[in-house]
C-alpha cells in the first residue's frame, strides 16, 4: 500500500494532467454538437473495425470444424448419388420395381502430409482405423481420384498417391468405353500416361477419362482427366497417351475415403469362381 501511495505522489503531476485532459475532452464532447458527432462517428468506426477483425479471427479458428462439417455433409450427399448405389431390379413383375442398395459410403479426411516430386509419392491423412479406414480403400476428391489407402494406424493412414509407380488405376474413355491403365512416369504432377488403348480405337485430344468401376476400390464414372496428347508410333499396336489430370494433387487438402459396402460379398463370390476353374 505504501508503494502505491509513493507512486501516486511521485507521478501526481502526470495523473492530474491526465485527469484534466479527460475532463476537458468530456466537456468538449458533451457541450459541442459538432465535436460530439465527430467523436461518435470515430468511435463507431473503431468499434466496427475491431468487431470485424474479431469476427474474422473467430471464423479462422472455427474454419477447420466448419470444413469438417461440410466434408461430412458432402460425403453424405455423394453416398446418395444413384451411381454410388447398386441397382436391384425386379423384372418378374409387369412394372419394373427398381430399388437402390447403398454400395458406397464416404469418410472425410484432411491431408496432413503430401509429396509430389518422388518416384513413389505418399499422402498422409488424419483418419485411421478408429474412423473406419482400412487398407485398399479408394481416396477421391470432389473433382477426381487421389489414390489408395496403404498403411493404417489408429488415427492416421498413408495413401499411395496416383503419383506413385505402384499406382495402377483402371480408367476408360467415356466416349467409347475402352479402358486402360493410368501410370505415373515421374512427369509433372498434372500429367500421367494411359496405357493399353489399342490402335483401332478412336482417341482425340480432349476425350474424357473416368473410372471403370471394375475394381472394388472406386465407384464408376468418377472423372479422372482428359487426353492431352495421343500418338501412335509406326509398328505399335497401342497408343502413347498423355493425360492431364482433372485435379491438382499438389494442392490437395481434403479428401473422401471410399468404403465399398459390398466389397466382401464381391471378393467372396470371385474367389469361389476362381476355385471352380
Amino acid at each position: 500500500m505504501q508503494q502505491f501511495f509513493a507512486i501516486l505522489v511521485k507521478y501526481s503531476a502526470f495523473f492530474l494532467f491526465a485527469l484534466l485532459e479527460l475532463l476537458c475532452f468530456y466537456l468538449i464532447v458533451q457541450y459541442n454538437d459538432s465535436q460530439r458527432d465527430i467523436f461518435l462517428n470515430s468511435s463507431n468506426l473503431i468499434t466496427g473495425t475491431l468487431a470485424k477483425k474479431y469476427n474474422s479471427a473467430v471464423t479462422l479458428i472455427r474454419l477447420p470444424k466448419v470444413l469438417d462439417s461440410l466434408q461430412m455433409e458432402n460425403g453424405r450427399l455423394m453416398a446418395e448419388l444413384r451411381r454410388n448405389k447398386y441397382s436391384l431390379a425386379d423384372t418378374t413383375t409387369r412394372v419394373e420395381d427398381t430399388l437402390y442398395l447403398q454400395q458406397y459410403s464416404f469418410i472425410p479426411a484432411r491431408v496432413v502430409s503430401n509429396s509430389i516430386t518422388l518416384h513413389n509419392n505418399i499422402i498422409t491423412i488424419d483418419k485411421g482405423s478408429t474412423s473406419g479406414i482400412e487398407q485398399n480403400m479408394g481416396v477421391i476428391m470432389n473433382d477426381g481420384v487421389v489414390g489408395v489407402v496403404d498403411q493404417v494406424g489408429k488415427y492416421y493412414a498413408t495413401v499411395i498417391s496416383l503419383l506413385n509407380s505402384k499406382s495402377n488405376t483402371s480408367v476408360a474413355l467415356k466416349s467409347s468405353g475402352y479402358f486402360g491403365n493410368l501410370v505415373w512416369n515421374d512427369s509433372d504432377p498434372l500429367h500421367m500416361s494411359l496405357e493399353a488403348i489399342p490402335k483401332h480405337v478412336p482417341v482425340h485430344r480432349g476425350d474424357t477419362l473416368v473410372t471403370t468401376g471394375y475394381s472394388a476400390i472406386y465407384p464408376s464414372g468418377i472423372m479422372v482427366g482428359k487426353v492431352e496428347q495421343a500418338a501412335l508410333e509406326p509398328g505399335n499396336n497401342f497408343y502413347d497417351i498423355t493425360v492431364r489430370l482433372n485435379n491438382d494433387l499438389a494442392n490437395v487438402q481434403y479428401v473422401m475415403v471410399v468404403k465399398n459396402l459390398l466389397k466382401e460379398d464381391r471378393s467372396k463370390t470371385e474367389k469361389e469362381g476362381n476355385h471352380d476353374q
